[in-house]
Parts: C-alpha cells; sequence; structure tokens
C-alpha cells in the first residue's frame, strides 16, 4: 500500500519540477520570486504533509488504512462534515481517528481543524468529546475503567455504537455517538444519571 510519506515526496517532486520549468521561461525578477515560494514550500511540507491537502479518498476505510494500514477498523461512526474511525491498535490499543468529507470522497485531517475535550464525570467513567470546528460535528467517546456495559441514551435519539474488546484484564466496553450540534440543552445519561452539559472549551 502506497504510504504518506511516498505520496508527499511525489506531491514535492512535482512541484519542484514544475518550478523548475517555470523558472526556465520567467524573468529574473519573477524567478526570484518564485524561489522564495517553493523554498517556503518545501520548509512547511517538512512539517505539514502536503497530502492533506491534494489527496482524497472514495471510502473513508481507504482514507483510514492510508495513515493506519495495521490497524483493524472496528466501528466508523458517520457524520455530517466528518467521520470518527475506531480502530484497534496492537501496541496502544483503541484509537480515534477523524476523516473529513469532501463531497463524495474523504480527506485526512488537520490538526487545528478539531478540538478535543476531556470531562472525568465518575471515578470510572470517562467522556471524550470530539468537535470538528468548520462544522457542528460532536462526537462521543464514553468508556467505563472497571469494564462493565452501560446504558447510555441522550434528548437527541443519538445511537451510541458499543464496542466491545478483549483487553489484558478481560473484556472492555466502549460507546461512541455522533451528535449534530451542542448547546445548554443538551443531556446525555449514562446509566439512569443525567450528565450536566459543559460548556465548550471547559
Amino acid at each position: 500500500m502506497i504510504n504518506s510519506m511516498f505520496v508527499n515526496g511525489c506531491i514535492l517532486l512535482v512541484l519542484v519540477l514544475i518550478f523548475c520549468f517555470i523558472r526556465k521561461k520567467a524573468s529574473k525578477k519573477y524567478a526570484k520570486r518564485l524561489s522564495i515560494f517553493v523554498g517556503i514550500l518545501i520548509i512547511l511540507s517538512l512539517v505539514y504533509p502536503l497530502d492533506r491537502v491534494f489527496v482524497s479518498f472514495s471510502t473513508p476505510e481507504d482514507a483510514f488504512y492510508y495513515v493506519e494500514p495495521k490497524n483493524e477498523i472496528l466501528t466508523i461512526v458517520e457524520g455530517e462534515a466528518s467521520d470518527l474511525v475506531i480502530s484497534d491498535n496492537t501496541e496502544v490499543g483503541t484509537l480515534l481517528t477523524l476523516l473529513k468529507k469532501s463531497g463524495s470522497r474523504w480527506k485526512l485531517y488537520q490538526y487545528q481543524d478539531f478540538d478535543t475535550v476531556k470531562l472525568i464525570l465518575k471515578d470510572d467513567i470517562s467522556i471524550v468529546i470530539y468537535h470538528y470546528k468548520k462544522s457542528s460535528d460532536y462526537y462521543y467517546y464514553i468508556y467505563n475503567t472497571e469494564f462493565s456495559k452501560m446504558t447510555i441514551s441522550d434528548n437527541q435519539n443519538t445511537d451510541f455504537k458499543m464496542i466491545e474488546q478483549e483487553g489484558y484484564l478481560g473484556k472492555q466496553y466502549a460507546y461512541c455517538g455522533y451528535v449534530n450540534g451542542y448547546d445548554s440543552s443538551y443531556e446525555l445519561t449514562v446509566d439512569g444519571s443525567h450528565v450536566i452539559p459543559f460548556q465548550e472549551g471547559e
């Protein structure tokens, strides 16, 4: 499978070749400006992968396996402008990966596009909320450190998917769901107890 480093190298090579061709045709004044621009682009590409701008995929699975080829997808939670892929990694355990939708295709996420907020509700229950900043997409990931099943619901009739995995200490259970929009009227219920909503950024 083609990996990210190879694709980024190819994109950079094409840009350099285009630069060399244009530089030969351009005047000295514009050639110098172009050289500065390409130099900045090369430096940025070392920090910010170019494939996140230019590469898209026909399915969320293809996009995910492009960056995580060794992981096993457990489930995919669909949003309006993005998807959340939950996978199993043999080294780090459960991995959550966000993908952006671009029309009928999927693109790799950009780190600055997403917010992550973590709130510990009880000693044994934790909730992680992911927000795609450019949309009203919110994803809830709820897990229990006591490795017991839970009953999860909210006032938006969200379909929370249960993920069951075999861990070192036995079966582990987590729940994930997509919520379109978030405000103070949102209510989440875990095992019959209402969770008080909190404002974004707290």
